[in-house]
């Protein structure tokens, strides 16, 4: 068995879904194996699923599956 490669995580804020805040109230987080990355909970918006799927865009270019 291979071992990960990289693990990210971003801590949301604990409140209620709200303008200021954009949905940014999960913890969504992303492993990159050696075939693709796996997404773990993909947030808490449309808007914050978006930056999360633009910042492993920057981090890799496999597959994203979820």
């Amino acid at each position: 068995m291979k071992s990960l490669q990289e693990f990210f995580v971003h801590v949301g804020k604990y409140q209620l879904v709200n303008k200021a805040n954009r949905g940014d109230i999960s913890n969504p987080c992303c492993i990159v194996g050696s075939e693709a990355a796996a997404v773990i909970d993909t947030s808490g918006s449309f808007a914050m699923g978006s930056d999360l799927h633009a910042a492993i865009k920057q981090i890799t270019d496999k597959p994203i599956r979820s």
